[in-house]
């Protein structure tokens, strides 16, 4: 509900607020540059962020919710680029202002493109599932290196800092392999030995130190809590038990 309520009301917040500032000649800067402009503009890709937590919350072994993901997926990617479609083509001669709410182009951040962009995610989800489950073994650098997603990302904007903007704005295809490669070989080799990510790791520590302290563990009270997070986390590095719901009404 709330990443459905970000996805309507934060680009009708961001996009205005931004032409606006950059029209009157004061574009974003500082912590509203973050909020509002640029590539990522946290208003509303804040979206994505809570519909994958939503998802990553559920049980991904199910085939009843894997079913309801891709129906989902599919009415979402209909809607939002259906939508962005139609609206666009009934504002066509409208004010700019107007054709930039209806945009579906990659990094529009509208409604009609944030509501696809979540519907493809979730039917490549459900199939990445599906192959998983079939291929375990022929899929395990993958899943490790979506393991180390934060960690690899984060890495790799700093290998492309190092070697040149033009690694991005002028790329080539035997550095993109490079980079799929030894991505794929050091993340395959880290979950191996290590486990969980070092970037992961520090994350996994703070949010569920906090996590401790303000969800309710349910029997036991607070020291029932930190008695779950002794256990540490699972083998396959899923959230530790002591942020789990105590029961299934919660």
């Amino acid at each position: 509900m709330l990443a459905a309520a970000v996805a309507v009301g934060g680009p009708a917040v961001a996009l205005p607020l931004d032409a606006a500032l950059t029209a009157a000649g004061r574009p974003p800067t500082g912590l509203l540059d973050l909020l509002v402009d640029g590539y990522y503009p946290a208003l509303v890709w804040i979206a994505y962020v809570l519909a994958g937590l939503a998802v990553g919350r559920s049980d991904l072994r199910s085939a009843r919710l894997r079913g309801r993901l891709l129906v989902t997926g599919v009415v979402l990617g209909v809607v939002g680029y259906g939508g962005g479609l139609l609206a666009t083509g009934l504002a066509a001669g409208q004010a700019s202002e107007v054709l930039t709410l209806t945009s579906i182009e990659p990094h529009a951040d509208t409604t009609f493109e944030v509501t696809g962009n979540t519907g493809v995610a979730l039917v490549v989800l459900v199939g990445c599932l599906a192959l998983a489950d079939r291929l375990p073994r022929l899929l395990a650098p993958l899943a490790a290196t979506g393991a180390l997603a934060l960690t690899a990302y984060c890495v790799h904007i700093v290998v492309i800092a190092f070697l040149g903007a033009d690694v991005v704005r002028e790329p080539r295809v035997g550095v993109h392999v490079a980079f799929l490669v030894v991505t794929v070989v050091l993340a395959t080799a880290w979950r191996a030995v290590l486990g969980r990510g070092p970037l992961e790791r520090g994350l996994h520590e703070v949010s569920t130190r906090v996590a401790a302290m303000v969800v309710d563990p349910g029997p036991g009270g607070p020291g029932a809590a930190g008695a779950a997070g002794a256990a540490g986390p699972d083998p396959h590095g899923q959230t530790s038990p002591r942020v789990q719901p105590s029961s299934p009404r919660r």
